[in-house]
């Protein structure tokens, strides 16, 4: 093995390391923020709230899984990969792009939908966005959503 095929082999498993992390890092956060919406949803409490970003995350961990594994497969192996690997992975990469899309509004969708009927409402005052990081406040009553809606603002540095 040549020093510029070592050096080569030891940045592709660097990388593949790296996604490897960040997929992990990505389902624990997934994982983590999905129960946490569905404890609040089975609870039954004031305030729901759907972080939609978290939805974005499954689509993550697909193109990051796939793109890991590429690199730590080649520098391992030290061949590139297959013709037939590489169509699965730009199937997948298919996949991972309509759910980075697809999920976080069909994830609002649905839990509008389910909470609608059990008198929730979202309180504006509370969501918030920033960027493409949005989070969706339910809550029961307007007295909660105002109480909310003062906190939120106060925390923002606008005065209560």
């Amino acid at each position: 093995m040549t020093k510029k095929t070592q050096k080569t082999s030891i940045s592709l498993f660097a990388g593949g390391a790296t996604f490897a992390l960040l997929v992990i890092l990505s389902a624990i956060f997934f994982v983590y923020y999905f129960v946490e919406l569905i404890d609040e949803i089975q609870l039954a409490g004031e305030v729901v709230s759907l972080r939609k970003w978290i939805f974005v995350l499954p689509g993550v961990c697909i193109a990051g899984g796939m793109l890991s594994y590429i690199a730590l497969y080649e520098s391992v192996t030290g061949k590139p990969s297959s013709k037939k690997m590489g169509r699965l992975f730009s199937w997948g990469s298919l996949l991972s792009l309509g759910l980075i899309f697809i999920l976080p509004l069909s994830a609002e969708r649905m839990t509008e939908s389910y909470l609608e009927p059990l008198d929730y409402g979202i309180c504006h005052g509370a969501s918030y966005q920033w960027l493409y990081v949005q989070t969706i406040v339910y809550t029961r009553s307007p007295e909660r959503c105002d109480a909310l809606t003062l906190q939120r603002k106060g925390k923002a540095g606008y005065g209560s």
